[in-house]
């Protein structure tokens, strides 16, 4: 797996960004950044609940334990590739967030009608993936047959790799594939169970 270096400022989601640093909370802080505090219970939540997500994405692991984010912390070749699992330089993209974050405010771009909309809308998106996730992540799995068979019917497209070299990448794939399949039967079901009334009057359902 190549280097995997996603700055904190361009994964954390407008939840992070709007509330969770105002508390203060009951543990320590951290750092303070002129009167706002970063509290050691935030920081831990926020580098455990990025690096969940981080791992889901590239691995499309199920959810991992804190135990088990720590002990990829300590292996100093997952560092190398995930450089954000030291929680010092966790902790330094947070902060570089906070200074432009509050910069931001300053000059009154949290009250700007696109940002508002984008901020709903990020907020919407992070809800409904996590939401997706835990609801059907114990519900895919795949076989070592299943992957066997797609590579079998697919060699055209992996002409120079063995079946062991491209299994995690073809797993990741088919795990993709019945998630997207799960996510289509559900919203079947929330459709018929749900009264959609689309005002035909109005240009944009005609």
């Amino acid at each position: 797996m190549k280097k995997i270096y996603v700055s904190v400022l361009l994964v954390f989601s407008v939840i992070c960004i709007s509330s969770t640093l105002h508390s203060e909370g009951g543990s320590e802080w951290v750092v303070k950044i002129d009167n706002q505090k970063i509290m050691r219970a935030e920081l831990d939540e926020l580098y455990y609940a990025h690096h969940r997500q981080l791992f889901h994405q590239i691995e499309n692991t199920g959810t991992l334990s804190n135990a088990h984010i720590d002990s990829h912390a300590r292996n100093k070749s997952m560092v190398k590739q995930i450089p954000t699992l030291d929680k010092k330089l966790f902790l330094q993209e947070l902060i570089n967030q906070k200074l432009l974050i509050n910069q931001a405010v300053a000059e009154g771009y949290r009250k700007k009608n696109e940002v508002v909309s984008l901020l709903k809308m990020a907020e919407s998106t992070t809800l409904v993936q996590y939401f997706l996730f835990d609801k059907f992540r114990n519900d895919i799995t795949v076989s070592d047959s299943e992957v066997k068979a797609f590579y079998d019917q697919n060699k055209k497209r992996f002409p120079n790799d063995s079946l062991e070299s491209v299994s995690p990448k073809i797993k990741q794939f088919l795990s993709m594939q019945k998630m997207r399949e799960k996510i289509i039967s559900y919203l079947n079901i929330l459709k018929e169970s749900s009264r959609i009334e689309r005002n035909m009057s109005s240009e944009i359902n005609r």
